[in-house]
């Protein structure tokens, strides 16, 4: 169908606004978001100019924490707003679960303004240490994201998690009993969850390394 062809209402209403819901509820959204994103007339505007150039994905600010525009492969942008808190960083990802212990208490915000990053997933392809992963990184130019840019991430980009897990080995917290955790973005089921897990385990092939070209 061209752009130019005509759509009829009940075509519209019995399948391309059930698309455009679902999409907005897979992506995170709540019926009044969708509401009111389907009323704001400059935001579908900018929605299809970007379509109609290509442009691979293209996200709002979320609450104000961040936002992005992906525009090569492998390349994920994410705009930090290092006056928020970890709570409040955590809060914009909308995770179905979290780990209480990722609060501001156990992980200071490093950084200051509103500073915008590209950030890589380092695929190793095997069962790897954090400690392999991390000469991998250093070989190739590459320093581990931070858990700032964890949470932006987890926030601009919320289906990548469903599709492997995401480990953070730039930003670590220390249990009381003296055990290293790694902060990470991962899956129980369909459920997005934001976990704390042990630093030195061998992470599956599965997993991607948050990373940051230096």
């Amino acid at each position: 169908m061209s752009p130019t062809s005509e759509v009829k209402l009940s075509d519209f209403s019995s399948g391309l606004a059930h698309k455009f819901c679902q999409a907005i509820f897979k992506a995170g959204g709540t019926p009044a978001e969708a509401n009111a994103i389907a009323e704001n007339g400059s935001l579908m505007m900018a929605l299809i100019q970007a379509h109609r150039l290509g442009v691979d994905v293209v996200s709002v600010p979320s609450r104000g924490i961040c936002q992005s525009v992906n525009s090569k492969p492998g390349e994920y942008t994410v705009t930090v707003d290092y006056g928020n808190t970890i709570e409040q960083m955590v809060m914009a990802g909308r995770y179905d679960w979290h780990n209480d212990d990722i609060n501001s208490g156990n992980f200071q915000v490093n950084g200051t303004g509103v500073v915008t990053t590209t950030l890589e997933l380092v695929h190793l392809g095997r069962k790897a240490s954090a400690r392999q992963a991390l000469t991998h990184m250093e070989a190739n130019d590459l320093r581990p994201g931070e858990i700032e840019e964890l949470l932006a991430f987890g926030a601009t980009y919320p289906e990548m998690q469903r599709q492997f897990p995401i480990i953070c080995l730039g930003s670590s917290w220390v249990s009381r009993y003296g055990d290293r955790h790694a902060p990470c973005l991962g899956r129980d089921g369909s459920y997005r969850k934001l976990f704390l897990f042990w630093y030195d385990y061998d992470w599956d092939e599965h997993s991607r390394f948050l990373a940051v070209r230096k």
